[in-house]
């Protein structure tokens, strides 16, 4: 199995690319949505980061108030540490537990969508790093028009993560979305149509039916040969615990 990461900066694509690599029929793993799924009312995560911050990072409905969490975790690296510690175990047990639903399924190529790709040391367990990026006015344009934001407020959003040149120069593949829509889906196809090339005859053999395969041909070939070291050759005739009734 191939793990492939995607990353990308804040407001350059990223989410359009996983989405359009998902229509192709890549499997994708989703870090954000597991991330806003392990936080939910009721689960273990909820309880984590009300543990840490309080009840006052609650909502009427007892949800989390993620609006006043984002803007205390942007504000203080403190408490951004402080969440990654309540979230992350969580986050990371969900991609692995998928991951290796994907590998069961004879998934050879898996796409693994996560923002802090690099910055959360993931991309080493990577076998191809992809990062959608674009130019820093467009990254900036875009951010402003999503969000409604200011151009001082957008311009440190984007100033906090890390450069987009260096995420660039640590992947062997970049998607270039400074165009339009119909540009980038061209681009999309065509990667995606690269990474699924012989994706079911690798999966195949990448996957656990070929593992327990490989591992009866072993026993096989070696209990022939303790066999015949044993009783000599015929021993499958002559091994007395073979004979018809016993």
């Amino acid at each position: 199995m191939q793990l492939i990461g995607l990353t990308g900066g804040i407001a350059t694509g990223k989410s359009t690319v996983s989405a359009l690599l998902a229509e192709q029929g890549l499997p994708v793993i989703d870090a954000d949505k597991i991330a806003k799924n392990v936080v939910r009312k009721g689960k273990w995560g909820h309880k984590r980061v009300v543990k840490a911050f309080g009840r006052e990072i609650l909502q009427a409905d007892g949800e989390l108030d993620r609006k006043k969490l984002g803007k205390l975790i942007f504000e203080s690296p403190q408490l951004r540490r402080k969440l990654n510690e309540a979230t992350h175990p969580l986050v990371t047990m969900e991609m692995v537990k998928q991951i290796i639903w994907h590998w069961l399924c004879f998934k050879f190529v898996v796409i693994v969508d996560v923002p802090l790709l690099f910055e959360g040391g993931l991309h080493r367990y990577a076998a191809k790093r992809i990062t959608v990026a674009c130019s820093s006015a467009v990254q900036l344009q875009r951010l402003m028009a999503r969000d409604g934001s200011t151009k001082q407020d957008a311009s440190a959003r984007i100033a906090s993560q890390m450069p987009m040149e260096d995420k660039i120069a640590r992947s062997e593949i970049v998607v270039n979305n400074d165009g339009t829509r119909e540009e980038l889906i061209k681009r999309v196809e065509s990667l995606g149509g690269a990474l699924q090339a012989h994706q079911a005859f690798r999966g195949l053999l990448s996957s656990p039916l070929a593992v327990l395969f490989a591992a009866l041909a072993l026993f096989s070939v070696a209990r022939r040969h303790f066999m015949h070291s044993v009783y000599g050759p015929g021993a499958a005739i002559r091994n007395p615990f073979l004979k018809k009734g016993l």
